[in-house]
């Protein structure tokens, strides 16, 4: 678990706004890798998507049909957890 804590304050991401309706913007702090993922889960783990990113250092999402409270966003590349944020869905 060391590592992986490491490696998540190297990686800082934000989601704005926060609270938001199920649209949100992620910005990330370098350009991410093909293939790079994000997951959303809700607050006892459970995948509610999961989705292949683009290029780049922001992306959009959708949670418009997400139940409202707290989720969380994980950036996934090649197996490996790179960041996690948590959101509200107001």
């Amino acid at each position: 678990m060391i590592g992986t804590n490491e490696t998540l304050h190297k990686r800082p991401i934000s989601i704005f706004p926060n609270p938001n309706n199920g649209a949100f913007t992620v910005k990330l702090p370098e350009p991410v890798k093909p293939g790079t993922m994000f997951r959303i889960t809700d607050l006892m783990g459970r995948l509610l998507q999961e989705q292949k990113t683009e290029p780049g250092t922001r992306a959009d999402g959708s949670g418009r049909d997400f139940a409202r409270g707290l989720h969380f966003l994980q950036v996934v590349s090649e197996g490996i957890l790179l960041a996690v944020e948590k959101f509200v869905k107001a």
